[in-house]
């Protein structure tokens, strides 16, 4: 994906300025924590932002801001680290991945953020009233059905052809 090499390249650019461009074997805890700390300190959207323009990270980390950069994002941007620790690892570009378990806690599982579907609101939702049974594109008929028992996303089960189905054991 175009947006995961960008995202990947932004977060190893950021690396980069924070650490220094030096030799991934002269980096260690002291670096890897570094970034870290800076990384929780940044502003949302500072590279877009007009307030923060020719700012560097460390700069921007030493500033006060209203708000920081959400763990999700920071734990994001520490696995692109810590997965070019993995390959420097494998590559004997040096000895350990000082990027791993850096990741923030995140205060609620992701089965907790969302709402559970009770038999109630399912009955509500393919009730004859709502459900679109007779759409003027019956193919989108079988989006919520499919979903329902597969489990698939609703982009994954729209690239499905006919010939993606078939019948095993009766199901």
């Amino acid at each position: 994906r175009i947006a995961t090499k960008t995202e990947t390249q932004a977060a190893l650019d950021l690396f980069i300025e924070v650490v220094g461009d030096i030799p991934l074997r002269s980096i260690g805890y002291e670096q890897t924590r570094k970034f870290k700390d800076v990384l929780c300190k940044l502003p949302p959207h500072r590279s877009s932002s007009k307030k923060y323009k020719g700012k560097t990270a460390v700069e921007l980390a030493e500033m006060q801001h209203a708000k920081t950069l959400a763990p999700k994002t920071v734990n994001k941007t520490l696995a692109f680290v810590s997965g070019l620790f993995n390959w420097a690892v494998k590559n004997g570009y040096t000895d350990k991945n000082y990027a791993s378990g850096l990741q923030l806690p995140i205060a609620t599982a992701a089965h907790e953020e969302r709402a559970v579907w009770t038999g109630d609101d399912l009955k509500l939702v393919f009730s004859p009233d709502i459900y679109p049974i007779n759409d003027d594109r019956p193919y989108r008929f079988w989006i919520t059905p499919i979903a329902l028992y597969s489990g698939l996303r609703s982009e994954e089960i729209c690239q499905l052809h006919l010939a993606d189905i078939r019948q095993e054991d009766g199901v």
